[in-house]
């Protein structure tokens, strides 16, 4: 009768080794797993900023190209433009006179504020994203 009260005392104090063996191996599971997760998490973080910062200043060098193809059609535009104008005058009138230089600095104006609003919405189209 001893040996059977020794015996189940002996599988109770097993069982409860086994389950505080259970519960720290558990324990040791989601400390270890956490870890994990936090430096997982860091990495993606770091890996997303430098993708980010990558494609930012992908776009930045596109809107870049557009501005400077913009100045560069503004450019040619400018010089088409005042052409056109002084011919037209030149048409209609009398040879030996002059255009009027308010109505060609009229329409460069317009012309320049149009070229600015384009730039404005590319350079806004960049600092938004």
């Amino acid at each position: 009768m001893q040996e059977a009260e020794s015996r189940t005392e002996f599988e109770a104090e097993l069982r409860q080794q086994l389950a505080q063996q259970a519960a720290a191996h558990s324990d040791h599971l989601v400390d270890a797993l956490r870890a994990q997760r936090v430096k997982l998490e860091a990495e993606f973080e770091k890996r997303l900023i430098v993708g980010l910062q990558a494609e930012r200043e992908r776009m930045i060098e596109e809107i870049s190209a557009v501005i400077n193809r913009v100045d560069a059609v503004e450019a040619a535009v400018d010089g088409q433009l005042c052409s056109a104008v002084i011919l037209l005058f030149i048409d209609i009138g009398d040879v030996s006179s002059s255009p009027p230089f308010d109505i060609i600095w009229s329409v460069m104006v317009v012309w320049r504020i149009t070229g600015i609003i384009i730039k404005t919405v590319l350079c806004c189209v960049v600092y938004d994203s």
